[in-house]
């Protein structure tokens, strides 16, 4: 009868479908796992997972659909962990934190290069938030946008750190840039520590390392250069400083100008004006004021260095170095103490330190240059010229009476006075008297006047000024000075130098014509004809302009080789030597000087040799010390930094550019339409940029841009960190599986239905994969690109669906599991009836 029994419960549990228990006799599922000691279980309590080291070669069927393995090393870019086999993606699926398709938030490995990438696919901008309140957008434009309520821009660990946000337009780039601003507004810092310790100070630009950092609250201020300002104090108003440590030290800057390396690095004091290198540096010139220091090293220790230094004009290399006297000309290109040219403004005294000459510059030929002797005089003599350019004092024979006519022998020219007494000598004549010097005109009339052929033409007046006097209202001096022009038109233009302005003529066809034009220097302005409104100071400065307008040169050959161009700004040697281009402003040495018979137009320059090369190059913007030397035809670039762009190499073209930063974009090749901000020649720049593909990068190395590889609006090599939500934008939500479901409708999605478990088994062996999901193909198509939003929502409602299977397959269990207890019950008393026969 046993062995019976043993047969009909093996048979019986053939067939039974009833839940087991391991470790327990009363399971509360299908299978029941319990540990053995809850509270403190063992290393041993648990289920292992089947472990495989990759997936199998060859994927399961319909039969293991949800089959669970765990993955113990990283296969492809699946890393190690759970996984179950989704036989409607044939593929095998992470659980939880392995996910594939999702930035963790503390970054995610196995990424490919071109293939992962943060933020959308779709024409949607892309917002970063803290708090929840968006602070940047990259939009899809290609804007880099920062946000805040004060229309301002941080860019740099504790830029701008105390701004109120109230609208301030500030613009702060840099560590601690604009570091302790609170309400100052209308400013712009670029560079480390710039602006730093201001706090309410409007109105000011600061560009370069330390420029503007100190302890005051400036006003209307330039500061550009290397701690320039960089250590100023008391008010600081109105004043511009260039140049690495420009005015770094001084106290009470009101209206300055300083360009140079240190120039009026200590000055105390307002409206002064200092050019050159280590101008005025070592004074600590307490209350100096108004004074013009033009050259390097000019006045820049003085024998009595803090003293305050007032008045003085000097102009020359270390001119007045050597020498603090207040009021005071110097024009000098040493320290001597004996300058060239030496003037008191305060008592009206002008001193030539060495030969007065007259006459032209480079013709030794006798008789052309007057030379007057440097040394005095015995008392009665005159000066005599020999004619042949020497001219002597030399005692005057003769004789005659104070109340007589004095004469001079033609033969001897010698003319003596010998009574002693006073002779008036109120005119000089030539024979015909047409041509004279007047002392006296008319009774007590104190004005000395110069008559040539019958037309007074210049007047000495008391007050010390030169009249010139001509129908053209013009002033001429030099050799050919102004030569072609009768002066019998109103052109009302100032030459001074040998050919300056030669060519201008009387004829004209328009009322402009050789108009307003002020040359200075030998040739300047040489070949102008009908030009108008120029003005060219310097050796060569726009010699060969010929009708060009609105044009300043200043600077040794300065614009020297244009022709007739118009609404150029030159100042420097050789600045803009050969380009013949309009709208052009260059500021210094050999800046733009180019190559002869350029047309480059509307560029801005500054800097030592920046764009030096340029060709035909237009529409840029270059500041900074050899930049972009050899860009011959490029356009629209806008670069500022020592070196930077194409400062190193051979000539070529590049255009649409943005190089900030020193060396930034330095190479001997380039690429057109770059963002760099850098402060090397690294070609994997802090932040860089694609223009003509609207894509931005930080810290990429930039040599690949233009070869394909970043196809997004912004690329991102290394970690991202986010401490909000990664947002992207739905119409809809899979809150209509339920609604359909239990309603037959939704008004979420009125085109939803829901699919029945048989037919979505069905679907999946027909199609490979779920219903309303995109194929493997579809993906594989679109460059295997998936939109996380419609994606997760996508998710979401397979997540739904697959909760109303398992909820109508618990409702199968619950009445098998009713079925199973009566079934067991029946058994029990079966068994109970077997035992007792």
């Amino acid at each position: 009868m046993k062995y019976l029994f043993s047969s009909f419960l093996i048979l019986l549990t053939t067939t039974l479908i009833a839940q087991v228990g391991i470790g327990t006799v009363n399971p509360n599922a299908t299978i029941d796992i319990v540990a053995s000691n809850q509270a403190t279980p063992t290393n041993n309590d648990g289920i292992l997972i089947p472990r495989i080291d990759v997936f199998p070669s060859t994927n399961p069927t319909l039969a293991q659909d949800s089959m669970i393995v765990y993955l113990t090393t990283t296969d492809g870019t699946d890393a190690p962990g759970f996984y179950y086999w989704n036989n409607a993606t044939t593929s095998w699926l992470p659980f939880g934190g392995a996910s594939t398709t999702g930035w963790d938030l503390t970054g995610n490995a196995g990424t490919v290069n071109g293939t992962n990438f943060l933020g959308t696919t779709d024409n949607q901008n892309l917002d970063i938030r803290t708090n929840n309140i968006v602070r940047a957008r990259f939009t899809s434009q290609g804007q880099l946008e920062f946000l805040n309520n004060g229309s301002s821009v941080f860019i740099g660990e504790g830029a701008g750190a105390a701004d109120d946000l109230t609208t301030n337009r500030n613009v702060f780039i840099g560590y601690e840039a604009g570091n302790d601003v609170t309400s100052g507004f209308n400013n712009i810092a670029l560079g480390l520590g710039s602006f730093d310790r201001a706090t309410t100070g409007s109105r000011n630009i600061a560009i370069g390392v330390g420029s503007l950092d100190a302890d005051l609250d400036p006003e209307s201020t330039v500061a550009i250069g290397s701690g320039t300002l960089g250590g100023a104090s008391g008010n600081v108003t109105n004043t511009v400083a260039i140049g690495a440590s420009a005015l770094s030290n001084s106290t009470d800057a009101v209206d300055n100008l300083a360009l140079g390396y240190r120039a009026g690095a200590n000055v105390d004091g307002p409206d002064n004006v200092f050019l050159g290198a280590n101008a005025d540096w070592l004074n600590a010139n307490s209350g100096a004021t108004q004074n013009v220091i033009i050259g390097s090293g000019a006045g820049q220790a003085g024998s009595g260095g803090g003293i305050a230094y007032n008045g003085r004009i000097l102009i020359g290399y270390q001119a007045g170095r050597d020498n603090g006297i207040n009021n005071s000309l110097f024009i000098e290109n040493s320290s001597s103490v004996t300058p060239l040219l030496y003037g008191e403004f305060d008592n009206n005294i002008l001193r030539i330190g060495g030969q007065l000459q007259i006459g032209s510059s480079d013709d030794t030929t006798a008789g052309v240059v007057y030379g007057f002797p440097t040394v005095d005089g015995t008392s009665g003599q005159a000066l005599v010229t020999d004619g042949l350019g020497n001219v002597t004092w030399q005692t005057i024979a003769g004789g005659g009476l104070d109340t007589q006519d004095l004469s001079i022998n033609n033969v001897t020219a010698d003319l003596s006075l010998v009574d002693g007494g006073t002779v008036e000598i109120k005119t000089i004549a030539d024979s015909d008297d047409d041509t004279k010097i007047q002392t006296e005109e008319g009774i007590d009339d104190d004005t000395i006047r110069f008559d040539i052929a019958g037309t007074e033409h210049f007047t000495m007046l008391t007050n010390g000024k030169l009249e010139v006097l001509n129908t053209g209202n013009s002033i001429y001096i030099g050799d050919n000075a102004g030569q072609a022009d009768l002066n019998t038109a109103d052109k009302e233009n100032v030459m001074i130098g040998t050919n300056a302005g030669q060519n201008i003529t009387t004829s004209a066809t328009s009322a402009f014509h050789g108009r307003y034009n002020v040359g200075i220097g030998f040739n300047a302005l040489q070949d102008q004809t009908r030009g108008h409104r120029n003005t060219a100071v310097g050796h060569g400065a726009a010699e060969s302009l010929t009708t060009g307008t609105f044009n300043t040169a200043i600077g040794h050959d300065a614009l020297k080789n244009a022709t007739f161009v118009e609404y150029n700004t030159i100042m420097g040697n050789d600045a803009a030597e050969n380009i013949n281009g309009n709208g052009n402003t260059a500021i210094g040495y050999r800046a733009l000087m180019g190559f002869s018979g350029g047309t480059g137009a509307n560029n801005t320059a500054m800097g030592d040799g920046v764009g030096s090369r340029i060709r035909n190059g237009s529409n840029n913007v270059w500041i900074g010390q050899d930049t972009e030397e050899f860009n011959e035809n490029g356009n629209n670039n806008t670069i500022i930094g020592t070196d930077a762009g194409a400062s190193i190499g051979s000539s070529r073209s590049l255009s649409g550019r943005v190089l900030i930063g020193y060396n930034a974009g330095r190479s001997t090749g380039g690429v057109d339409n770059t963002l760099y901000i850098e402060n090397s020649n690294s070609t994997a720049p802090l932040i860089g940029g694609d223009f003509a593909n609207d894509r931005l990068a930080v810290n990429v190395d930039m040599s690949i841009l233009g070869t394909g590889n970043y196809t997004r609006a912004l690329n991102v090599e290394g970690s991202v960190f986010a401490s909000g939500d990664f947002i992207t934008t739905t119409a809809t939500y899979p809150d209509y599986v339920f609604d359909n479901y239990f309603n037959n409708f939704s008004s979420i999605n009125k085109t939803y239905s829901f699919t029945p478990l048989d037919k979505a088994i069905e679907f999946v062996k027909d199609n490979g994969h779920l219903p309303n999901v995109k194929s493997y193909e579809e993906i594989k198509s679109n460059n295997m690109n998936i939109d996380l939003g419609s994606t997760s929502v996508k998710n979401l409602e397979k997540i739904e669906e697959n909760f109303i299977y398992i909820m109508e397959l618990k409702e199968e269990l619950d009445e098998l599991k009713n079925e199973n207890i009566q079934l067991r019950e029946k058994l029990e008393q079966l068994i109970k009836y077997i035992e007792s026969k």
